[in-house]
């Protein structure tokens, strides 16, 4: 593998945020900061989306119409463009 990395459209994640709230707490508080992207998430045999605040989304970058997160560069979700 590579230490090279390169950033990629992550399609777990979408924006904008159709949601009022950051999920992330801490000791019980509420983020204060308003949601910019949501990641979907499997709940049972479906899914759910939550809303996270740009602090709060874990290492990715948020723009206007799409979420991208850094991969290795010779990663199979680098060689295709996106990761899931």
């Amino acid at each position: 593998m590579s230490s090279e990395r390169v950033w990629v459209e992550d399609r777990s994640w979408r924006t904008p945020s159709a949601y009022g709230r950051c999920r992330f707490r801490a000791a019980y508080q509420p983020c204060p900061n308003p949601p910019a992207a949501d990641v979907r998430r499997r709940a049972g045999k479906g899914e759910r989306w939550w809303a996270y605040c740009a602090t709060h989304a874990y290492g990715r970058r948020i723009l206007p119409d799409r979420v991208m997160v850094q991969v290795a560069a010779d990663s199979p979700a680098a060689l295709r463009g996106w990761a899931d």
